[in-house]
């Protein structure tokens, strides 16, 4: 059960839950999640300086909230995302399959999402990585 404050931090990240209830956490959402957010960022700070002409003058604290609120989530997110496809690659057949595309956390041969839980080809397909494919 999602409680108030993860439902507000996967609006707030743009994250998505799979239905096990585990984040989904993808090259590709890292960075639509940093774009929406600075988008929001600079919206406010266009409204704000509509009210505040001389906003300009603090610009460090723009600076300060575009690292607050877009950079370091992204990078948290990355350190996660690293962290899982390294816990991939560990411990399923999949990780050491020549299919097998990290960034994507992705099946190559059939196009579909690996996950701990879920082997797209239930290792009917699996084969080895070669030192050249690295």
């Amino acid at each position: 059960m999602e409680t108030l404050w993860q439902k507000a931090q996967d609006a707030w990240l743009f994250r998505r839950r799979s239905e096990s209830g585990e984040p989904e956490i993808t090259a590709g959402t890292i960075v639509y999640g940093a774009v929406l957010r600075t988008l929001v960022l600079l919206l406010g700070t266009l409204a704000l300086l509509g009210v505040m002409p001389d906003l300009w003058r603090y610009a460090w604290l723009v600076l300060l909230a575009l690292w607050g609120v877009v950079v370091y989530p992204a990078y948290q997110r990355w350190r996660e995302f690293s962290e899982r496809v390294e816990q991939l690659k560990e411990e399923l057949l999949c990780g050491s399959c020549r299919y097998f595309e990290e960034t994507g956390q992705l099946c190559t041969l059939l196009d579909e999402h690996v996950r701990s839980d879920y082997i797209p080809c239930e290792g009917l397909s699996w084969e080895p990585r070669t030192e050249w494919d690295e």
